[in-house]
This record gives C-alpha cells, structure tokens and sequence, in this order.
C-alpha cells in the first residue's frame, strides 16, 4: 500500500493481485503507476466512491486502471496496469488523460 497526502487529505493506493500480475506480465514497474495516480489526484478526487477511472499517459505509454473509494478513507484500487496508452474501458468508466 502507497500513502499520500493532496492538499491535506490522505490517500492510500492499494495494487490488487491481478494488477500486480499484469505489472509483471507487462514489465511495467510500480512507481509510474503511483506517479499516474499522484498527477491525477485532484480528477480522480472529483468522482464518487466507486466510480472507476482509467487513466492514461502517453509520455509513458502506460494506463492504469482502477476505482476510487471513499469510506473513513480514500482508497483507490488499482484493478490493472495495461502497458499501452491505446485501451478499451468498459461504458461508464472516467478516463483522466495525463497532459504534463
């Protein structure tokens, strides 16, 4: 689990099993995944508990999926790493486009 603090509230990151398989699969290492979901706080901060969001990197070619949670905490879920800025998401998932 990755913590964090944006703007004084703490976020924690949590990397499902599958995700971590495709991270090796994909020979995708941990710390962009982290850096994407950083640079995207505050849009992924917008959507409510249990919305999934994809978010994309072109600089890195990368996206990565998951889904934000908000309970006592925010969690966001990785639910997988794809190793390509080109993906499918399935109807109603947010895409964040990274523009840094």
């Amino acid at each position: 689990m990755f913590e964090y603090k944006f703007e004084g509230i703490e976020i924690f990151i949590n990397i499902s099993n599958h995700a971590k398989d495709r991270l090796a699969e994909r020979g995708v290492i941990l710390a962009p995944v982290y850096g994407c979901v950083v640079a995207a706080t505050d849009k992924v901060l917008d959507l409510k508990s249990g919305e999934e969001f994809a978010i994309v990197d072109r600089d890195l070619n990368i996206a990565v999926v998951g889904v934000v949670r908000c309970a006592v905490d925010i969690t966001v879920d990785i639910i997988t790493v794809i190793d390509s800025d080109k993906i499918w998401v399935k109807a109603g998932t947010k895409v964040i486009a990274l523009e840094i």
